[in-house]
């Protein structure tokens, strides 16, 4: 070994004079000593050509000449015994010369495996190419990067196959290689961590075989298997939480570790790996504490394998239901998880997950981990999708703004005091500013999409309004894609909505209203129903403004297809301004319509006749108000100076309308600011299961909620009866708009949100909704009461005559299980615009009716929740979650519980009420919503009845799998169930099983009629029953195959899948 000065062959660099380099020759050599563990775990490992070069932190070097010229290459190993094989060299080595900081999105060609969901102090990651990026929350992860931190610096990445991996201050990890499938399941990954302390949670990948993951160390390796570990690199000691794991040493010796907290240690000084016994949790949360800050779950409450269940902190599996990792789950296909990758609804555009497996690259539905950030934006009038990186937010206390050619993304983190919607950043959400001097008014109109996607998070648009240069923005919820811009162009945008599927095809659609087209005749307007290509092409007249306001109305006339509503406020009809509204059936076929021609497809409803009525200046849907199991929707008529009048049309299945005569319910006594008569749907704010609204009269700072399901007043005033109330505003200001707001706070009840403006600021509020209400709610007893109301304050920056728009609605944009609020304001920034996401939350884990809301991440690490009382309200996180009606430790289950999941794949369980025959129905159970993900629905209890055909539309969504777990149960559901719980799922299927018990029955109701199990709801029978719902003038538009056990159902881009034994004619049958 020479010591000599040393220059980097390729770039010349010339190391200090004062630096000691050791030169070594490779050839003939099997095992190079290296002088200490400085030079494996703490040295940059670079390339010079066929050179090794190791340079230590104290500047000295070793160079092994032609390492990289012999096969194998020999091993490097220090005093301790601590090596380094050629594998970790080259997960680890870095070309000579420095590392550039790459621009944002410099990894864009290839597609991320994971991304940065926590971060404290500073952090680095090095791509394939050289270049080096600063970490933030939300930085992407690619195969081949080596991330790297600082003294102060920890992070945790989570992977697409749920696996999550934190490293602490000072640790280099290496992802050496990543595969996964995610239609089996199943793939590879391949770790290298060369110093500092990990934990590690596996995901999807290594539930089975300890081969599929592997973590290589300078002390061994580590084979895993369904497993939550913690290890020092420096020590060699590693810990297991749970799960299986094999130690490997560099001689080929193994231990395996089995039970919680046991510890074993590698030696590879000695050639053998020891077993040191089981730690303590206080030892545990001693040694890993530099950890803790970013993988917090872990630490929350060590458990210790043996604590009885609790209200606070729930262990076990509910009684009768089986814990995910049972044999139970193993043995009965029906019963686990159904990931939902066996159908791909016809028609899809691209299949929903690819058949081979996916080296390096998540396909587009595969979830990405749900850190907040703020998603960057294209240009105006570009309609390309940009920018692949995520904008994280920043730490809290911080301010970041980034500006594109597209809007200007500013995050501020306000902790203390009133939240400022201005400036509103971390964990309470971020805002997207319209371009600067655009005048865009960026923010419109906005509109919550759901997750067609599939990738666990939701998308929204973002409408702008501005003469000839109007666009539209879908935001690919809060992931790397960024957004993408999609028309219209050239042309004035006045609003866009969701209007789920429209053709069949199992993708979801919106339309857009540009009233001041001058595509046809001057500000005739138009509308687009996007996906489908479907456009008005003729008819309109010169100041007809078609698309002034636009509404998907789910589906009114029964056939399976959701269809859509819009207003022509300007059309003359026999007077000037008459006004109509038409309504577009859902159909398979694109096209252009002929506003001017009535026909199969469409319904022309024209003004009661009042001049400049602008009837259809609001359209909205109602959702299903009666619980006919029809959609129904509410059109707005300014009858007089000061009047206006709304009309609420039920659906139903041959709907014939042609003038406001034709609404069940005419609402009167509403006061008018010009020609403003707003409608909005509501959801289910009082938790019955019905659809409810919301009309505002605006000159007399008022806005009335209906409650659907029964009776309610028509003529508006402070008192609109026990079936709703009114919202006032006694202090100074004026409400001036408002929206819903969906499940803000997670406790089973939908909410409105509204902005009241004093002069130049605005109060923001999300008023909670609640069983219960009636009368009068003053706004004035909203102020500093968190219980009824979330607050914010928004500074408008000009006072009146100028105006102030607020358009708001509500999706689960982070997929944690909470509705996130959409706010835009697009007079803000002098014009520009300005979209405000603001994150739901619930602080004080109670609903505003007072009784208890448990929160996945707050109960319990592994992402179990429970009730404990009855009228509770349970919430999911972005994993796989179980909710359950009941602790493992109550005998019986709780009623009126509330169940929302949230991104993932979730299982929702209902458990035996008592000793006895019990029926589940609306007087018995919560809303329960699946929310994103392929979600299950398992219902224990021999001899019991779960009845959904009393239960609202509102009370049953998001489910894709119904499961009977008991004997003798019968599960009841309405076909307009049915059809809604497909247009809803993740992938276009819904599934009922009977778990291979001939005792279980399926009724379905239809028309007042209740088929029953057997002889008249046999395969054939049942599909007559789809095709007449789905399409009454096609026969055969639904088609009927047997694959395995089951009866599947092709209906359009949709699939039912019912167990045969549940349409057995050999089973008891009878009508109801």
């Amino acid at each position: 070994m020479s010591n000599t000065p040393y220059n980097h062959g390729t770039t010349g660099e010339h190391v200090p004079e004062n630096d000691i380099t050791h030169t070594i020759q490779a050839s003939g050599q099997d095992n190079i000593p290296v002088p200490n563990a400085d030079f494996v775990k703490n040295s940059e490992i670079l390339r010079d050509g066929q050179d090794l070069i190791l340079q230590a932190r104290d500047g000295s070097v070793i160079v092994i000449e032609d390492y990289f010229s012999i096969d194998p290459a020999p091993l490097l190993q220090s005093p301790d015994g601590a090596m380094l094989t050629s594998d970790l060299v080259n997960s680890f080595i870095q070309q000579t010369g420095h590392a550039q900081y790459a621009d944002a999105g410099s990894m864009s060609d290839a597609n991320p495996i994971g991304a940065i969901q926590e971060i404290t102090g500073k952090a680095s990651v090095t791509r394939n190419d050289g270049s080096r990026d600063t970490i933030t929350i939300g930085t992407a992860i690619y195969e081949g990067d080596v991330i790297e931190t600082e003294d102060d610096g920890a992070v945790n990445i989570v992977f697409i196959d749920e696996t999550s991996f934190a490293i602490s201050q000072n640790a280099k990890l290496a992802i050496d290689e990543y595969v996964f499938d995610p239609s089996s399941e199943s793939g590879t990954s391949d770790f290298s961590i060369l110093r500092g302390l990990f934990v590690f949670t596996s995901g999807l990948i290594g539930r089975d075989d300890p081969d599929d993951v592997s973590i290589d160390t300078p002390m061994g390796s580590i084979g895993i298997r369904g497993t939550i570990i913690a290890g020092n690199v420096t020590t060699g000691e590693i810990t297991l939480m749970e799960g299986a794991i094999v130690l490997r040493a560099f001689n080929g010796s193994e231990i395996t570790l089995a039970n919680q907290y046991d510890t074993a240690r590698f030696d590879p000084a000695g050639g053998e790996t020891s077993y040191v016994g089981k730690t303590t949790p206080e030892i545990f949360n001693s040694n890993f504490e530099s950890v803790k800050a970013v993988a917090p779950a872990l630490f929350a409450a060590p458990p210790t394998g043996n604590e009885p269940a609790d209200s606070s902190q729930p262990e076990a599996a509910p009684q009768q239901q089986p814990a995910a990792e049972d044999p139970f789950f193993d043995n009965k296909a029906d019963a686990q998880f159904d990931q939902g990758v066996n159908t791909v609804p016809s028609g899809q555009s691209q299949p929903l997950l690819n058949s081979e497996p996916i080296v390096t690259t998540a396909p587009l539905d595969a979830p990405l981990p749900p850190p907040p950030v703020a998603p960057s934006s294209d240009p105006v009038g570009t309609d390309t999708s940009v920018n692949s990186t995520p904008l994280p937010p920043p730490p809290s206390g911080s301010t970041t703004t980034t500006t594109s050619t597209s809007t200007n993304t500013t995050t501020n983190t306000n902790t203390s005091g009133t939240i400022f919607l201005n400036s509103i950043g971390g964990s309470q959400g971020f805002i997207l500013n319209g371009v600067a001097g655009s005048l865009s008014h960026f923010g419109f109109s906005v509109a919550a999409l759901g997750d067609p996607d599939n990738n666990g998070l939701g998308n929204f648009l973002v409408g702008t309004n501005v003469d000839t240069a109007g666009k539209i923005y879908k935001f690919n919820g809060m992931t790397a894609d960024g957004n993408q811009s999609i028309g219209p162009n050239n042309t004035t945008t006045a609003d866009v909505a969701s209007i789920g599927d429209f053709n069949g095809d199992g993708i979801t659609n919106f339309i857009s209203g540009t009233p001041f087209s001058d595509n046809i005749t001057t500000d005739g307007g138009g509308i687009t129903i996007h996906s489908t290509g479907t456009t008005i092409g003729t008819g309109l007249n010169a100041g007809d403004m078609a698309g002034q306001s636009v509404a998907g109305i789910g589906d009114i006339n029964g056939d399976g297809l959701n269809d859509i509503l819009f207003g022509a406020p300007g059309r003359d009809n026999g007077g000037t301004n008459y006004g109509s509204s038409y309504i577009i059936f859902g159909a398979s076929a694109a096209g252009v319509i002929d506003a001017g021609a009535i026909g199969s497809n469409r319904i022309k409803i024209d003004g009661s006749g009042y001049t400049n009525g602008q009837f259809g200046n609001f359209v909205s849907g109602a959702g299903d108000f009666n619980n006919d199991g029809f959609s129904d929707f509410v059109s707005t008529e300014h009858i007089s100076a000061n009047a206006g009048q709304a009309y609420l049309f039920m659906g139903s299945v041959a709907p014939a309308y042609s003038n406001p005569t034709g609404a069940s319910y005419i609402f009167t006594g509403i006061g008018t600011d010009g020609f403003d008569v707003p409608v909005m749907s509501m959801g289910d704010m009082n938790g019955d299961g019905t659809s409810d609204i919301a009309i505002a009269d605006t000159l007399n700072n008022k806005i009335h909620i209906l409650f659907g399901g029964g009776a309610v007043d028509t003529v508006l005033s402070d008192n609109v009866g026990s079936n709703g109330y009114t919202i006032i505003n006694s202090g100074a200001g004026e409400i001036d708009g408002g929206g819903y707001a969906g499940d803000f706070n997670g406790d089973g009840f939908d909410d409105i949100a509204l902005a009241v403006r004093n002069g130049t600021s605005a109060d923001i509020f999300v008023i909670y909704g609640k069983a219960g209400m009636s009368g009068i709610l003053d706004i004035q007893s909203l102020y500093g009461n968190s219980a009824l109301a979330y607050h914010s304050k928004y500074t408008i920056g000009h006072t009146a005559p100028f105006e102030f728009n607020f358009s708001a609605t509500a999706g689960d944009i982070n997929g944690d299980g909470f509705d996130d609020l959409l706010v835009g304001t697009p007079e803000a920034n002098g014009g520009d615009g300005s979209v405000a996401v603001l994150l739901g939350r619930n602080e004080s884990k109670l609903g505003a009716d007072g009784n208890q809301t448990h929160i996945a991440h707050d109960t319990s690490p592994d992402n179990k929740v429970f009730a404990n009382g009855d009228n509770q309200h349970l919430v999911g996180d972005s994993t796989n979650n179980e909710l359950s009606d009941k602790l493992a430790t109550d005998l019986w289950a709780h009623t009126n519980v509330s169940m929302r999941g949230g991104a993932g794949n979730d299982i929702m369980t209902l458990n035996n009420l008592s000793a006895g025959v019990d029926v589940h129905n609306a007087s018995t159970l919560g809303n329960l919503d699946g929310g994103a993900g392929h979600d299950s629905l398992l219902f224990f209890g021999d001899n019991d009845t779960l009845d959904f055909s009393s239960v609202g539309s509102e009370g049953l969504s998001g489910i894709e799998v119904f499961q009977m777990m008991g004997t003798g149960q019968t599960l009841k559901l309405g076909i307009d169930d049915i059809f809604r719980l497909l247009q809803e799922s993740d992938n276009g299927t819904l599934k009922i099983s009977g778990n291979g018990n001939t005792n279980n029955e399926l009724m379905i109701e239809n028309n007042g009629i209740t088929f029953f199990g057997g002889s008249n709801l046999t395969p054939a029978i049942l599909r007559t029953e789809l095709d007449d719902v789905h399409d009454p003038l096609t026969t055969n538009s639904v088609t009927h195959t047997t694959v395995g056990n089951y009866e599947n159902f092709s209906i359009g881009g949709y699939t039912l899948q019912i167990e045969n034994i549940l349409l057995d004619a050999t089973n008891p049958a009878q009508i109801v």
